[in-house]
């Protein structure tokens, strides 16, 4: 754990420094590096860290990159409604954060990621875990590569597939709109030892 804090606050440190990658991003990079088995716990918990309440939903990371991410929600008492199954927040949860963490893959430092809207259709109840995965295509992706670029402020719908334990999708469908913005530049705080400028005196006074 003082590892993986040690390293997440050094990428934070670095991406402050101009217009750089999120620091999730980075880290998600590096991490994608290491052995296939070791990454979704890295990334889960990188997550659960970045955003206490994904953790609160028990949600755990499957893959994400630049193109995908894949997340799951187990169907656990804590985490159900008055059927059993997984509750209905909690499948919007998985929505949310599988298609947020890509979306963040492509923001860069200098802008703030947010959730612009959302709608969720929930047509059959679901059965057992849920599975949520989002999937940027050529459209997506030509768009994504351009923020902070050439679009310094915009919105865009990351497409995302829910299925439950039947591997069934369509019981919920969803659509998120994600938007970024530049981040408000603070103002310049006066060097130490600097002598405020001298006021002009009033007009007509010497």
């Amino acid at each position: 754990v003082i590892i993986f804090s040690v390293l997440f606050h050094s990428l934070s440190l670095r991406s402050t420094m101009g217009a750089g990658r999120h620091p999730m991003a980075v880290f998600t990079t590096i991490v994608n590096n290491f052995p296939a088995a070791v990454r979704p716990a890295l990334i889960t918990r990188m997550a659960r860290w970045a955003i206490p309440f994904s953790g609160t939903v028990r949600v755990s990371f499957r893959e994400l990159s630049e193109t995908r991410s894949k997340v799951v929600v187990p169907c656990q008492k804590p985490l159900q409604n008055h059927i059993k199954g997984v509750h209905a927040m909690a499948v919007a949860m998985a929505a949310e954060t599988c298609t947020g963490f890509l979306f963040i893959m492509h923001v860069p430092n200098s802008h703030v990621p947010l959730l612009q809207d959302c709608k969720f259709s929930y047509r059959r109840p679901v059965s057992g875990d849920v599975v949520a995965e989002a999937v940027a295509g050529p459209k997506e992706l030509e768009i994504l590569r351009s923020i902070g670029k050439t679009i310094p402020k915009g919105d865009i719908i990351i497409p995302v597939t829910i299925t439950d334990a039947t591997g069934e999708a369509g019981k919920v469908t969803a659509e998120l709109r994600w938007a970024w913005v530049p981040k408000k530049k603070e103002p310049k705080k006066p060097e130490s030892g600097s002598k405020p400028p001298a006021s002009s005196p009033p007009a007509g006074k010497e």
